[in-house]
């Protein structure tokens, strides 16, 4: 259960945060070690689950189930995650423009970070910064 609530917060939030309070010492600073990684990484568009194991020292095969039991989500998809969720902060605050964000939060492909960012947030990048460029 315990589990089960950490992992529906995770997700809802986008970010580890208050409720780590809820899992054991060793799990949060693996989640927090983790989420460093990733974000100390993040407009490395090399950046990849092999990397991040090898970071953590641990086999993909092993982070994988890991994460997968802390989180409900698999390594690609909270690396993914972490990236969308800084480049909606960069677009809040009009850090450039939308081809720029995709590649300083490490996507290559505008097109390809346009139908991933749909998918988290439900909009495209241009409407989401004028939603927030108009308030």
């Amino acid at each position: 259960d315990q589990r089960k609530r950490l992992r529906e917060q995770f997700l809802k939030n986008g970010l580890i945060n208050e409720d780590l309070k809820q899992i054991t010492k060793i799990n949060k600073i693996f989640l927090e070690k983790i989420i460093k990684i990733i974000n100390d990484h993040l407009s490395d568009n090399r950046l990849s689950v092999e990397l991040l194991a090898s970071e953590i020292a641990m086999s993909r095969v092993t982070l994988h189930k890991k994460l997968n039991s802390l989180i409900g989500e698999s390594p690609s998809d909270l690396i993914k995650r972490i990236r969308l969720n800084k480049a909606a902060k960069y677009l809040q605050n009009n850090h450039g423009n939308i081809s720029e964000i995709a590649i300083e939060v490490g996507f290559n492909n505008p097109a390809y970070f346009a139908e991933c960012f749909k998918q988290q947030f439900g909009i495209s990048p241009s409407q989401y910064q004028h939603k927030f460029i108009n308030h």
